[in-house]
């Protein structure tokens, strides 16, 4: 079954009824309008270093336009609204930091390099390392996404001690695509 705000490839099978005169057949497109906007796409929820403040959320705009994030806000396991004039293009990644100068500090030089225009926070609160529930609301407060992580199968094991000669390896929940349903433990990996 598809979560709600998901896609999905669907054939059908029409056929006439009884003394009803059937046409050749015809090839027709459905179209489905509710492409998620943003997907909340990666959890780093247990950092290996547990004094560094480099917990996140990732989210990703997996459709073809920019989106103006103004007033959009976590209501539930972070609290942190975005700020006016935020936006995410067409096909980006952005996250939500516990703290940006932290994510900074970690990943600004080698593995994995993230501009500061695409790191927002600080966010109040903390992500819970036996699982929590992130919900992602627009402006109007219409929720956008939301996921409910848990701790064990057949969620990704995140957290476990990194070796001292790969600082920064921490692993994180990523999830394997935008079309998957992001409240399943199957749909993500550890990396």
């Amino acid at each position: 079954m598809l979560a709600p705000k998901k896609s999905a490839s669907v054939v059908l099978f029409l056929s006439a009824m009884t003394g009803l005169v059937a046409a050749a057949p015809s090839d027709f497109d459905i179209r489905i309008s509710n492409f998620p906007q943003v997907v909340i796409n990666e959890l780093h929820v247990d950092p290996d270093v547990k004094t560094e403040l480099v917990e996140f959320v990732e989210m990703h705009n997996p459709g073809t336009s920019e989106l103006d994030l103004s007033g959009w806000r976590f209501t539930s396991g972070i609290l942190d609204a975005f700020p006016s004039g935020a936006k995410i293009a067409a096909g980006e990644y952005v996250i939500v930091a516990q703290d940006p100068s932290h994510i900074h500090a970690k990943w600004s030089e080698g593995r994995f390099p993230i501009p500061a225009g695409l790191v927002f926070g600080p966010y109040a609160g903390k992500l819970d390392n036996e699982g929590d529930r992130i919900v992602l609301c627009d402006a109007q407060g219409q929720v956008i996404d939301e996921v409910e992580y848990q701790l064990g199968f057949p969620w990704p094991t995140v957290g476990d001690p990194v070796p001292a000669d790969q600082p920064g390896a921490g692993c994180s929940m990523q999830l394997t695509s935008p079309l998957f349903d992001n409240d399943l433990g199957g749909s993500w990996r550890s990396r």
